[in-house]
């Protein structure tokens, strides 16, 4: 079952979507958001990276969308020694 999950911020709100199988179908999602946009980037840490990364960009890619993959060290690592958000897996235009 997929579930999207309101993020209420004002005017800087979004949605979550929650479910099985949506990193591979992740591209089929994110596309209409984009518009003429077709360039995304995907922030993880190393470990989330190395088990979803390669699947989240071949979906991505597959979906006509350019992918630049940025990994940063493990999110406990990076905040202590470099103050860096955890941000495990995000994507935007």
């Amino acid at each position: 079952m997929i579930r999207t999950v309101p993020v209420g911020l004002g005017d800087r709100a979004y949605d979550v979507v929650i479910g099985p199988g949506l990193i591979d179908r992740a591209g089929e999602q994110i596309a209409p958001v984009l518009g003429k946009r077709k360039r995304v980037a995907i922030v993880t840490d190393a470990h989330v990276g190395e088990h979803h990364g390669e699947r989240l960009a071949a979906s991505l890619e597959k979906a006509g969308i350019a992918v630049d993959v940025i990994t940063i060290p493990p999110a406990r690592r990076a905040r202590a020694s470099r103050g860096w958000p955890t941000c495990p897996i995000a994507c935007w235009p």
